[in-house]
């Protein structure tokens, strides 16, 4: 079968990508897909054609016909039984693609994937967004499976190319043997029209009862999302404002736990725990924060990650304060305020500071969202990836 070559250019003939992604793009429990959908669209729009299989939380088939304008959409059953029925299924939709793209290293969709490039003699894409082992290692106390670490090593390797959303997962890559011309930087995006200071805040605010400061955090409530310290934080922060406002945006299994924490620091009455919120109405609770907050501890998980949380923040023009740590410091720097990881009375005077300074706040909103247009479009994101696809198609045949 004759491929298209790796041309690139505005004359570059048009791809046809099989995207393959592990979670469920339509369950709440899972909603880290955003980086997946927002990529296909994007490149839906550029004019390529997007096939995006996905594998559903739980047994029951719901799905039917394309949720994402221009991609056409796959849904794959995720349990053992289904790992060489959906091998058999991708090679086939293979067949009339160019590429292969697999985002994560989870076995259940990264091998039935190789195979379906494999079987098709297709270059196959490895998107590396997050250290996977690290973060189970946190989550589960030191017993991450062997098994993830072990596919995490050695996947780099078995691909054409590999897009990295940090400086430490590229460092990564060239240790597992990746050419420096086979990897390319892939950080997150925002959707800088949902996320923009034009939107309104006053509906969530008006839901807050209270007419004081609104400090938030945005994110999944779990072992690698550091909630514990934005409440410690608003312990000290109510010292200085009483009528703050401290609303954490998201759901996960750690919630009762930090709902127990608010209890315990006598902070309850002056905290929200929105639960988990439709995407649609995420950029409206954001924007009706005076001070936006990404906290994080400094270890090899935080370092590796480039945190949706914060690009969303830049793009909807927010004053924020962030933990200094791995690509946070660059997406960050002269932006916003960056506090030692870890430094609750850093982290609680910086916001405060902000609280009390109007000014201040408007000019690092500026400056954000000028960052976030400037590096930070999904569009810019998917035009790295295409790169990295014309760059795989350029093998032999």
């Amino acid at each position: 079968m004759e491929r298209r070559t790796g041309a690139s250019g505005e004359n570059a003939p048009r791809l046809s990508i099989l995207m393959v992604h592990p979670h469920d793009l339509y369950s709440p429990q899972e909603p880290w897909t955003v980086r997946i959908r927002f990529l296909a669209e994007e490149l839906a729009r550029q004019g390529h054609r997007v096939i995006l299989a996905y594998h559903r939380l739980g047994a029951t088939r719901r799905q039917r016909g394309s949720g994402l304008p221009g991609v056409e959409l796959v849904e794959l059953g995720r349990n053992v039984s289904a790992l060489v029925r959906n091998t058999a299924h991708l090679a086939k939709m293979a067949r009339a693609c160019d590429v292969v793209h697999v985002q994560k290293c989870m076995p259940h969709a990264a091998i039935p994937a190789l195979w379906a490039a494999y079987l098709n003699r297709l270059p196959i894409h490895y998107d590396w967004d997050d250290w996977e082992y690290k973060i189970q290692d946190i989550e589960t106390g030191g017993k991450a499976p062997g098994w993830l670490r072990w596919m995490e090593e050695r996947l780099p390797g078995l691909v054409d190319t590999v897009s990295v959303a940090s400086g430490l997962l590229e460092a990564l890559a060239l240790k597992a043997g990746v050419p420096k011309d086979r990897i390319f930087r892939a950080p997150v995006g925002a959707d800088l029209v949902a996320f923009n200071p034009a939107v309104s805040g006053e509906r969530i605010r008006a839901r807050l009862d209270g007419a004081g400061p609104v400090v938030l955090y945005l994110g999944q409530l779990h072992a690698t999302q550091y909630v514990g310290q934005f409440l410690q934080a608003g312990k000290l922060i109510l010292t200085r404002h009483p009528d703050a406002r401290l609303v954490v945006v998201g759901a996960g299994w750690r919630l009762p736990e930090l709902e127990e924490l608010a209890s315990t620091l006598h902070i309850v009455q002056n905290v929200v725990f929105t639960g988990a919120v439709p995407y649609a109405e995420v950029p409206e609770y954001v924007a009706a924060a005076d001070v936006a907050v990404a906290c994080f501890d400094d270890n090899e998980a935080t370092r590796a990650k480039s945190p949706l949380k914060v690009v969303e923040y830049l793009a909807a023009g927010k004053a924020i304060v962030a933990s200094a740590v791995g690509e946070v410091q660059k997406m960050i720097d002269q932006v916003g305020v960056l506090v030692p990881a870890g430094d609750i009375p850093a982290l609680s005077d910086a916001i405060c500071d902000l609280l009390e300074d109007p000014f201040r706040r408007e000019e690092l909103g500026l400056r954000a969202r000028e960052r976030a247009e400037r590096l930070h479009g999904w569009g810019a994101v998917a035009a790295n990836l295409e790169q990295a696809y014309r760059r795989a198609l350029q093998r032999p045949a």
